[in-house]
């Protein structure tokens, strides 16, 4: 997971969320960061975080199950006497990271405080000894959040990684616009890290310490079972639909670990589990699931990419199907953002269609739902248009949102001509009816109508 061949590791991961783990552990991000980084031999792990513009404070955890950091003091200047604090830090990471391997050291950092201090004129001369060591055996590992508005600006723009020649993030930056986190991942492999997945170890060890905290034993045959099926659940929209759990099969924005273990101590949900995983396990109703990609990096909570992901077509919708193409096309284009930095000015574009595309589904109208989802593609396609190049993509935006308001209109007026023909219709149907009642009326009496 964490090797030492690599000097910088990424680990996305939600610092509010709970990590499960043998022995039915429950711990806490950096916790569980301390533990996995001991397995691995590091012999200290020590967390580093921005405490002013200049230096980083420098903690560890005195017991791996305690609950708070402990500050080391500051002896930098007991130590290497009156250089400057940055030169006294500096000096002590290089002589960390090249520790002998019985000794090595993991030093674990928010990316942002890592980019923003090691960017300062102060530290350059550090990055550079730090990039040309020799003998190195420690590593940093770089926390950051599970949305890619946390991070994808730091490992687009930040200087800090061409100095330490991490070209995996460099090489990410350059040639024609690609996703960013996977092309960084196909060079890092294993030292680009989501905790935010659903994992079956993760899950078992989550269903081991729930069975401990309701005070109840599962057998292995059944704890394997509901961690098969719960991991293939987690991962599977069509499953979740076809039997939902908990919450109608719907998972929220950025469903935590944390989160299904709420859901699971409802003592219905638990037992409805263990049922399903059962029987799917006697069927072998599973392996006609397809799991979907792993969520990875997400998209910020009510941005416009997010907002895409979330667009749906109803059953009864016109050109449903036809809907659902570009859907698919749409969330596949906006699911991994780019090695680029998104157009403002086409991104203000986005407001306004979705507007469009929420009356046109209101009001049943699938031609126009049909041509503003199709605007939105086209927005996204060209989102990552360069700054100052957007002129001819904002004209055809605004003349596709002509079409849009044409073809809502045209749908409008073809509503009220339906109902001012069944009007009419009815007006014809009431004369008709009147005439031959009079008519009835006449024969009836004998006389001459």
């Amino acid at each position: 997971m964490f090797s030492s061949s690599e000097l910088i590791h990424f680990v996305f991961a939600n610092d509010d969320d709970d990590y499960y783990c043998g022995g039915l552990l429950r711990l806490k991000l950096n916790q569980y960061l301390c533990m996995k980084l001991h397995e691995e031999r590091y012999h200290t792990v020590y967390f580093l975080s921005r405490s002013d513009a200049h230096t980083f404070s420098i903690q560890t955890y005195d017991n791996i199950k305690s609950d708070t950091l402990a500050v080391k003091s500051s002896w930098w200047s007991r130590i290497f006497g009156t250089e400057t604090e940055e030169k006294q830090q500096g000096d002590w990471l290089r002589s960390q990271l090249e520790a002998d391997t019985y000794n090595k050291v993991a030093f674990v950092c928010p990316l942002d405080d890592f980019c923003r201090l090691l960017e300062a004129e102060e530290w350059e001369s550090t990055l550079t000894s730090l990039a040309n060591l020799k003998r190195r055996t420690g590593i940093f590992v770089l926390t950051a959040p599970v949305t890619a508005e946390g991070s994808q600006k730091l490992l687009l723009h930040s200087r800090v990684f061409k100095q330490l020649n991490e070209t995996a993030v460099t090489g990410a930056r350059n040639g024609g616009v690609r996703p960013l986190y996977p092309s960084i991942q196909e060079k890092k492999r294993d030292s680009m890290l989501y905790l935010n997945t659903f994992r079956r170890d993760r899950i078992q060890d989550l269903l081991c310490r729930l069975s401990f905290d309701e005070g109840r034993i599962l057998p292995r045959d059944q704890l394997d079972g509901a961690a098969d099926y719960l991991t293939r659940y987690l991962n599977c929209a069509a499953l979740r639909k076809a039997q939902p759990l908990f919450d109608g099969g719907r998972l929220t924005w950025n469903f935590k670990y944390r989160d299904l273990y709420e859901r699971l101590q409802k003592g219905e949900v638990l037992e409805r589990l263990l049922l399903q995983s059962r029987r799917a396990r006697q069927s072998g109703f599973l392996q006609q699931w397809q799991e979907d990609a792993p969520p990875g990096i997400l998209r910020e909570k009510g941005s416009y990419a997010e907002r895409c992901l979330q667009l749906t077509v109803p059953e009864t919708m016109a050109d449903a199907e036809q809907c659902r193409v570009i859907l698919d096309q749409i969330r596949g284009a906006v699911r991994t953002p780019k090695n680029r930095f998104e157009n403002d000015s086409i991104v203000a574009e986005f407001e306004d269609l979705f507007t469009e595309l929420d009356t046109a589904k209101s009001s049943e109208d699938g031609n126009t739902y049909r041509r503003a989802l199709y605007a939105i593609l086209f927005c996204v396609q060209w989102v990552y248009v360069d700054k100052g190049q957007e002129e001819k993509i904002l004209q055809t935006i605004k003349t596709l949102k002509q079409i849009i308001q044409l073809s809502a209109d045209y749908s409008q007026r073809q509503k009220r001509l339906a109902v001012d023909r069944q009007t009419l219709q009815k007006g014809k149907n009431e004369l008709t009816e009147k005439k031959y009642s009079s008519k009835h009326s006449c024969w009836s009496s004998g006389k001459v109508c």
